[in-house]
């Protein structure tokens, strides 16, 4: 996870998969065309933090999908606004992919854009396939 932000301190928590209750296991083998969701947890901590909490600053979440292989393809999976207030945050957003293939997910967090509070996690991978 990499944040930047000049005075802001701030961190990416965790970046994750889960499925609807039921699905088989492991979360990152996702069956074709099956629903599934991406999150993003972070907060942060300071001075700087907190007058963007007391600001009730703008936030978005920008999530999106990079295909590995021949035929797996990009996907901008959608983007989630929130508003800062009490952390810690938890964004999620529900996706499908109708092509197989692997795929390393990434999330961008913007910070009362356009300022330079930014953060991006890409280091979460899953596999997309059709099941027999």
């Amino acid at each position: 996870m990499i944040t930047q932000g000049g005075p802001v301190t701030w961190t990416i928590n965790k970046f994750y998969v889960v499925e609807p209750a039921g699905a088989d296991t492991p979360a990152e083998v996702i069956p074709l065309n099956a629903p599934f969701d991406v999150r993003v947890d972070f907060d942060g901590s300071g001075g700087a933090w907190l007058a963007l909490e007391n600001a009730a600053a703008k936030y978005e979440v920008k999530f999106y999908a990079e295909g590995i292989g021949l035929n797996a393809k990009e996907i901008d999976l959608g983007t989630v606004p929130g508003t800062l207030g009490s952390g810690p945050y938890t964004r999620s957003l529900t996706a499908t992919i109708n092509t197989e293939g692997v795929y390393r997910l990434g999330c961008l967090i913007r910070i009362s854009p356009p300022s330079n509070v930014v953060g991006f996690e890409e280091n979460l991978l899953i596999s997309v396939s059709q099941q027999s």
